[in-house]
């Protein structure tokens, strides 16, 4: 099975209710490595760009939501956040 995930129903099975992210094997991954040129810009269209550009876009969306809930707290009125001072 080249170029697939020889046991993705176990993957699925076994991790049912997390979001999987995959990522082909591609040599240009370890070409774009040894140049020190992110493979994102040195082959923009080939398929392992866009694997890894879901999980910066999954990641993206970890960080939005860690600081959405950071900025839960007292809030005045007008919506502004309220320095509590702690002693």
């Amino acid at each position: 099975m080249f170029g697939r995930v020889a046991n993705r129903q176990h993957v699925q099975s076994v991790l049912a209710k997390q979001k999987v992210l995959y990522v082909r094997d591609d040599a240009t991954a370890l070409e774009s490595i040894n140049v020190g040129v992110p493979i994102s810009i040195a082959s923009p269209r080939r398929a392992i760009s866009k694997d890894i550009g879901a999980i910066v876009a999954f990641g993206s969306k970890l960080q939005s939501s860690r600081v959405a809930s950071a900025e839960v707290g007292p809030r005045t009125p007008a919506g502004r956040p309220v320095n509590v001072k702690i002693e």
